[in-house]
Order: structure tokens, then sequence, then C-alpha cells
């Protein structure tokens, strides 16, 4: 078995530890337990088992379709398919272990001929297609969406209609946002050139600031209306549609510093997809099963901590 794509993500986990700290990485090793141990409480319901294992799935299919590494793993990699099978298989464990110790262990199967299924599909949604009327609905300056839905083609729109199609249902247009949210956040991998950059603003606390007010603008444009129309339909459920909206625009602001953190203009930089994910599982978990959400406040620490690096790192193009 070629080891060489888990030996990279391990590398680049191992990097993000030491950027993060004792501290945070104390923090997210807890949200990692809590993670096993709340999924473990899920997977004692059949029908919430297999909403988990529905979302999983999809939300690993998202990635296969939009990564932009696979042309260059099924060509270099001696056995690409097993690897990326591999994968999956281990950096969801925290998300998936625990089903095999439930009444429904053999649920697990579905995991595995899932990643398999997906580690083998070659196709990738298509680059670049029209849409030029994306520039009259969203500003020029909010060009990584326009990018990532050009690059999506209309696999968002559709999968957003989809969403609002099921609005009314309690849970599961919460899980469906939840891919969707994740999608959004690949929008923001690549670095834009100097100039674009620079076109705006020239202190760096100022260009960060607005960059944030903007897509969080954006986000609430498109979360609001399924988020309305869940509560309305299930008003038990308005504190916890208010909370995720919460963990989504946090980590969406995080994901914005994430990048700037390591902005070098012209970039592909590598995934935080892992870190995000631990960080919304973790803080949005205990909600579902009635618990203290002690980790709420994590997503702020973690933005108040990159804020800063992400300032330091635009030093070198922006000037206070």
């Amino acid at each position: 078995m070629d080891l060489t794509l888990l030996k990279i993500r391990f590398i680049q986990i191992k990097r993000e530890i030491k950027l993060l700290g004792i501290l945070y990485t104390v923090l997210i090793s807890l949200a990692l337990l809590l993670a096993i141990f709340q999924f473990y409480k899920f997977y004692q319901r059949e029908d919430i088992a297999l909403y988990i294992i529905t979302a999983i799935l999809l939300f690993i299919l998202s990635i296969q379709l939009t990564r932009q590494d696979k042309y260059f793993l099924f060509l270099h990699i001696a056995k690409p398919k097993q690897s990326i099978f591999f994968e999956y298989l281990i950096l969801t464990l925290p998300f998936t272990i625990s089903l095999l110790l439930s009444h429904y262990w053999f649920y697990f199967v579905i995991f595995l001929l899932g990643f398999f299924v997906i580690s083998g599909i070659k196709y990738s949604v298509k680059k670049k297609t029209n849409l030029g009327y994306l520039s009259k609905i969203i500003s020029p300056k909010n060009f990584e969406w326009i990018s990532g839905i050009r690059q999506s083609k209309y696999v968002i729109g559709i999968f957003y209609i989809l969403i609002l199609a099921v609005s009314y249902v309690m849970i599961l247009p919460i899980l469906c946002l939840w891919i969707l949210t994740m999608i959004i956040f690949s929008f923001y991998r690549e670095c834009e050139p100097l100039n674009i950059l620079q076109a705006e603003f020239t202190k760096q606390a100022r260009f960060l600031k607005v960059k944030i007010i903007r897509h969080i603008i954006l986000l609430l444009f498109l979360y609001l209306p399924i988020l309305i129309i869940n509560s309305v339909s299930n008003p038990h459920f308005i504190f916890f549609n208010i909370t995720f909206l919460f963990v989504q625009l946090s980590v969406l602001v995080l994901t914005i510093l994430f990048k700037y953190k390591m902005y070098s203009p012209m970039e592909l930089l590598p995934g935080n997809n892992i870190i995000l994910v631990i960080i919304q599982v973790a803080t949005i978990l205990p909600f579902f099963m009635g618990g203290i959400p002690f980790l709420l406040p994590l997503p702020l620490f973690l933005c108040f901590k990159y804020y800063r690096s992400a300032k330091e790192n635009l030093k070198i193009y922006l000037y206070d």
C-alpha cells in the first residue's frame, strides 16, 4: 500500500498543530474525543445513523468531485484509488469508528463501499463555464465566490434548490447546509494576484475587516431563507438553527484568516478542511444530544489567534 498521500496529510496536520500551539491543540484533541463519544450516542438510533452515514458520504463525494490534486494522484501514484480510499477511511475515523461499537455496526460496510466507489471517481466538475451573469449578482470584489461557483458549474445551484425544497424538514437541511458550507470553504484555497490584493486597500487591518464583512453578508443571504423556513416549521429548533448559523459564520471568518495567514500571490494553499470539520462537529454536536455546548467559543478564540497571524503575514504586501 502506498502511504505517500497519508504521509502528506499528516505532515500538513503536524504543521497546523505547531501553528496552533499547545492550548488549541489540547482543545481540538478534546473535540475529537467528544466527537467519538457523541457519534457513539447518535449511532444507537438507526434512523440517525443512516442520516449521518449519508451526510458523511455526500461530503466525501463533494471533496472527490472538486479536489484539485486528483489528476496528479491518478497519474503519479502507483495505486491512486487505494491511496485515496485509505485517506478517506482514516481521516474520517473520529466520525465513523464509534459505529463499530453500536448495535448497527454492520452499517460500517456502507462506509467501506462508499469510500471505495468514491475514491475511484476520476470525473471533476469542469473548471470553466460561462455563467457571466454571476458578476452582476455577486460583486467582482467577492471573486472567490464567483470563481468557486463557476468551477462547480451548476452543482451548487442544483444542490441549493434541493436544500430549499426540504428546508421544512428538521435535520436534513442542516446536514445539507453543512456540506454546502464545506464546499464554499474550498473557494478560499487559491490566492489572488498581488495587484488584486492591493487594488482597494493598502492597510491589512482594514482589508481583513471589509473582506470578512462582505463574505458574512454573502453567507447570510444564502443561508437565512433556509434557516427561517426551517425555524418556522420547527419552532423548537430555532435555538439550534441560530447556533448553527453562528458556528458557520465563525468558521467562515476562520477560513478567510487561514487563507491570509499563509497568503502568497498566485499560490494554491493546502486545504484546512480537516481542522474546520473537527471544529464544526465539536461545536455543534452537543446540541443534538441536549448537552452543554462548552466548545461553542472555540471558533471565535481561533479567529482572534489567526487574525493576528493574518495581519502579520499581510504586512509583507500591505502597509498600515
